[in-house]
């Protein structure tokens, strides 16, 4: 009688941008302010959590070498600490960002009132562009956290690389990924089997 609460169901794969949707998202966000393209660029490039990209501080963020040191206690991972790089271009948008910062800020994303931005209004900013780019499904900090994921397993990542980046605890849910990209499949096959 209950069996069919407690039957397992196939996952769904998870939903990221295609390749021409990301390229459309990163030409939008040239004409976005500086606050905008950094925490978009930052969550394309790290796979961040959207608590994890929220609470960002700019102790965190090391322009030097272009990389992030992240809390994991932020959600309810431990209180584990991981490093998450990001791009020169990125890096230099950041050091942009904090430059129009209060001297005495250590958040990097505030509102127009001075204060951190609150997650309504990150997913207002990240729904907007998907509305303006027309996107026919919800543009949110996690699918950018799926687009990374599926963007390094195509560039050959290993998914033992990628569980670190995306800081699971279980290579369970790290493997779905490896289940998403057809294409890399295909390509597996052909090099064996031509």
């Amino acid at each position: 009688m209950y069996d069919k609460w407690f039957a397992k169901t196939e996952k769904s794969l998870p939903r990221h941008l295609t390749n021409e949707e990301y390229a459309t998202i990163l030409s939008k966000i040239e004409t976005m302010k500086v606050r905008d393209q950094a925490m978009i660029l930052i969550a394309f490039e790290t796979g961040l959590r959207a608590s994890e990209l929220l609470s960002l501080k700019r102790d965190d963020i090391s322009l030097e070498d272009n990389s992030i040191g992240i809390k994991s206690g932020i959600s309810t991972k431990g209180n584990k600490k991981r490093t998450a790089y990001m791009s020169k271009k990125t890096s230099f948008i950041v050091e942009k960002l904090f430059e129009e910062l209060p001297k005495d800020s250590n958040d990097i994303f505030l509102n127009k009132y001075g204060n951190p931005i609150s997650a309504r209004s990150v997913r207002r900013i990240f729904n907007n562009i998907g509305y303006d780019i027309e996107l026919t499904r919800r543009f949110t900090p996690h699918v950018c956290r799926h687009t990374f994921a599926n963007r390094v397993l195509e560039k050959d990542g290993s998914l033992l690389i990628l569980q670190e980046l995306l800081d699971h605890d279980d290579p369970n849910t790290t493997r779905i990924y490896g289940k998403s990209s057809s294409r890399k499949k295909r390509e597996e096959y052909d090099k064996y089997m031509t």
